[in-house]
Order: C-alpha cells, then structure tokens, then sequence
C-alpha cells in the first residue's frame, strides 16, 4: 500500500545522507525505520502488559532453591 509522507529539504538531505551511508535507497531506510519503530512499539506495549500484571499481583515469586527443587 503507497503512503505519501512529505519531509522538510533539510530532513530529506539527511535522510538520504543516512541512507548512503548505511547503502540503502532513501526508500528502503524509511522502510525499515518504520518496521523497527512498529516492532518497538509492540515491544513496548507487551512491556506496559507486564507491568500491568505485576501490578495487579498476577505473578507467581519462586526462590532459586524452589526452582531448583521443582527441577528434580
């Protein structure tokens, strides 16, 4: 799906600067900043989910010595 994004000159010059750098068309680098970003994003929310729950008091604490005898 094409999406339009519009960037000032001065962001597209540095953008295309990073781009040959990394040797990427300025296509693919905004391409896989906004997979990254997404990915991150994502991260994130599952992070503030977990967060959540230790919160709430749904997690279970286990020693190391209760693991280890769990383990035999």
């Amino acid at each position: 799906m094409p999406i339009t994004i519009d960037f000032s000159p001065a962001d597209v010059q540095n953008i295309q600067r990073i781009a040959d750098i990394k040797q990427l068309s300025i296509t693919e680098y905004i391409h896989s900043l906004t997979l990254a970003a997404v990915r991150e994003e994502e991260e994130l929310a599952e992070t503030d989910r977990r967060l959540e729950q230790v919160r709430q008091g749904k997690v279970v604490y286990k020693t190391m010595e209760e693991l280890e005898e769990m383990a035999k």
